[in-house]
């Protein structure tokens, strides 16, 4: 059995996300409401970190699939996967079986049959838990073959996947316990290794997704902590980018990482105004009319003559009337004053 570096890692991560996220707010998430309107699946692997920095993994594992779920994709977990795949893989009851008889060197055989079977379907990139056993249970029996070069070597391997494992003295001899804290001794603070692109590519596409993206931690720096962001495409036609990111105090990390993938995905454009059928703002019923404007054409000038004739004969005829009685009177009809 095996216990995490820090007590709460999962449960420390999370809070960090929260209080980032409350420091820094960032865009809503966006949900797809059409299986179309997704931009693809996602694997994101468990963050690579130095050794002794456990629960900072686990936040960035968590930063980078917010982020990219905010993005629009379909993010998978690496446990999930790693527990599908755990079911064809073959477990260490032989092993055990050899051990218990006093057979080690078959024993070793035996689990390291079920080590090269979990690393072949990526449990190294997935840190599967049983790969974990498997190794584990090498290093025992290592040590009991009294080869204990082979032993640090394969102790150095393992920490250098999973940076925050510990023993649990309930579970192992005090040899293997001396060995397991003078490699995390001589491990601590050491940069992890970047995965091979290649590799995390077939991995992906064995699984089904259409991109892998990892997050590896370098060593901090002073008060800044350096973060590779590896982003893999599982098909032809796109290339793979790595994105240095400088992560800044933990209050920032949101906004680090999301401007790193922002960078390599942008969002989608908003999509353009929707025009109702029938009206296209133009106030005639959607018809765009090519004539001439209204103040040229012969109707409006037409009626602009009338109005003009018949303001100056009622302006006349108001202007004749208030003259003197001698005056002649004009009427409306011009032969009655003849008459």
């Amino acid at each position: 059995m095996c216990v995490p570096l820090v007590a709460g890692a999962q449960e420390e991560a999370e809070e960090a996300v929260a209080e980032a996220t409350a420091e820094v707010a960032g865009p809503p998430a966006q949900e797809a409401t059409d299986p179309s309107d997704e931009r693809g699946t996602v694997l994101v692997l468990p963050s690579r970190t130095p050794v002794g920095a456990a629960a900072d993994g686990a936040t960035l594992d968590v930063l980078l699939a917010s982020v990219l779920q905010e993005l629009g994709f379909t993010v998978r977990d690496a446990e999930n996967v790693a527990r599908e795949l755990d079911e064809g893989a073959p477990g260490l009851e032989r092993a055990r079986d050899s051990y218990l008889d006093m057979d080690l060197e078959g024993a070793l055989a035996a689990a390291t049959a079920v080590r090269d079977a979990h690393l072949a379907h990526g449990g190294d990139l997935l840190v599967d838990s049983l790969l974990e056993e498997a190794e584990l249970f090498m290093l025992k029996v290592l040590i009991d073959l009294g080869r204990q070069d082979e032993a640090a070597r394969l102790a150095a391997r393992v920490l250098q996947r999973q940076p925050g494992l510990r023993l649990d003295p309930a579970d192992h001899s005090p040899t293997i316990l001396a060995l397991w804290s003078a490699t995390v001794l001589g491990q601590s603070g050491r940069d992890p290794d970047e995965p091979d692109p290649e590799r995390l590519e077939r991995f992906g596409g064995e699984i089904g997704v259409d991109w892998v993206v990892v997050g590896v931690r370098r060593a901090s720096k002073g008060p800044e902590a350096e973060l590779t962001v590896l982003v893999v495409p599982t098909y032809p036609g796109d290339k793979r980018s790595r994105h240095e990111v400088i992560l800044g105090p933990r209050a920032g990390w949101t906004v680090a990482v999301r401007e790193a993938l922002v960078e390599r995905f942008p969002p989608p454009a908003p999509p353009p105004p929707v025009i109702p059928p029938g009206g296209s703002g133009n106030g005639n019923g959607g018809t765009v009319d090519d004539g001439p404007p209204w103040y040229k054409t012969w109707w409006f000038w037409t009626t602009v003559g009338v109005v003009v004739v018949g303001g100056v004969a009622g302006g006349l005829g108001g202007y004749y009337g208030t003259r003197e009685p001698e005056n002649p009177t004009v009427g409306s009809d011009p032969w009655a004053a003849q008459n």
